[in-house]
């Protein structure tokens, strides 16, 4: 009778801690996008280099950009590195319409799109309206409600990775792992994977300024 006792004992107390270290996970999860929120409701504007990889296929296409953003969702591109060098791109959220210029001699006449033209998007279809941290927010939320979710603590930085994600919903990506400066509670890189494995989309963010004092003058094009 003792020795039942104790083994159910055991294990009910097993449950106990397993359940307690998953409903731990999940307020990590909720703590860490909370901590991401409250920093970028902090954000005026901000200005950044990013280091841009996406596969497509057999395509693949590199970026190195000056990224500049003003709240509520003035985007300015430009591509100082890899394809399309030369390139500037200015989204509007007012008029809800991106304006581009090539690079080189034919960069003096600014075109107008619509954000879902093909022509102002990443070969798997990115858009730029939604390249800000605050949609990198949104997204993990997202996956929070849907998703499984595991977290890491390295020394300088938090790790979160989702699996199991909805491949028509964010441009072929079924699992991401996003690294978080857990001083600025900023994202330092996320990486994009298929079914397969295999990555299809990657972003380095470096040389993060906040609040500069940038004015909407800026993003005329």
């Amino acid at each position: 009778m003792t020795t039942r006792f104790n083994k159910t004992f055991f294990f009910k107390t097993f449950l106990f801690l397993v359940s307690g270290l998953a409903f731990a996970s999940d307020y990590d999860v909720q703590d860490i996008l909370f901590a991401m929120s409250e920093k970028w409701s902090e954000v005026d504007d901000f200005t950044c280099r990013m280091e841009s990889y996406v596969k497509l296929g057999k395509k693949e296409q590199k970026q190195i950009m000056n990224y500049y953003f003003m709240k509520p969702n003035w985007i300015r591109l430009e591509i100082i590195g890899g394809d399309n060098t030369g390139a500037k791109i200015v989204y509007n959220p007012i008029e809800k319409m991106v304006r581009a210029k090539a690079g080189g001699i034919l960069g003096v006449v600014a075109f107008k799109f619509s954000p879902d033209n093909p022509r102002v998007q990443s070969i798997r279809g990115h858009r730029i309206d939604n390249n800000n941290i605050g949609y990198i927010i949104s997204r993990w939320r997202e996956y929070l409600k849907r998703y499984k979710i595991s977290v890491s603590f390295g020394d300088s930085t938090i790790t979160l990775e989702a699996t199991g994600v909805d491949t028509s919903k964010y441009n072929g990506t079924y699992s991401e792992k996003l690294v978080i400066d857990s001083k600025t509670d900023l994202p330092i890189y996320f990486e994009q994977f298929d079914m397969s494995g295999e990555l299809i989309h990657r972003v380095f963010i470096s040389d993060i300024k906040i609040n500069v004092g940038l004015r909407r003058n800026f993003f005329n094009l």
